[in-house]
């Protein structure tokens, strides 16, 4: 055995014998708690009412909450059941049943949730035989290729609103 790995050895036993001391051996006294003043505890509650005074919620955001509360059930994203349509697209889009109604910024990813379901840019989707092509929080816009002529054809897919503006949350501790 080299002499390096035996002072290697000899550390490790010193240090798994002090830790060993500390650990069983050695006496532990009882700590009380730091015994505080009332007035300290009486600063610190009344900083915290000031700030839950100033972060009380509005009648509308609350109402705003209560609204999204009963719509979501057990998921994320808010549903409507408005009429689809594209706003300067080409040819008949009814009966295909597109409804966006979500977005979702997620990092550097932007999703789109359409008919319940998020896509993401280049996402085919389920009905319809549309590919996403672009995302915004206002619409989204799909793309279909004509298999035949090789024609594409873009649509512009609107946000449904629901006639509530944009919730902010705030959280309250």
């Amino acid at each position: 055995m080299k002499k390096s790995e035996k002072i290697l050895l000899a550390v490790l036993a010193v240090v798994l014998l002090w830790a060993g001391y500390i650990l069983l051996l050695e006496d532990k006294p009882d700590a009380a708690p730091p015994a505080a003043e009332p007035e300290t505890y009486q600063a610190v509650v009344e900083s915290l009412r000031a700030g839950l005074d100033k972060s009380m919620l509005t009648d509308l955001e609350k109402y705003r909450i209560s609204l999204a509360g009963h719509e979501l059930g057990n998921g994320p994203f808010y549903t409507s059941s408005a009429q689809f349509y594209f706003a300067g697209g080409e040819g008949d889009a009814e009966g295909e049943g597109l409804v966006y109604s979500g977005y979702l910024q997620a990092g550097d990813r932007s999703y789109a949730i359409i008919n319940g379901v998020e896509y993401a840019v280049g996402d085919e989707i389920a009905v319809g035989g549309y590919r996403l092509s672009q995302i915004s929080q206002g619409y989204v816009v799909l793309e279909r290729r004509e298999p035949s002529t090789g024609r594409v054809f873009k649509r512009q897919l609107p946000l449904v609103d629901d006639q509530v503006e944009d919730v902010t949350l705030k959280a309250v501790y």
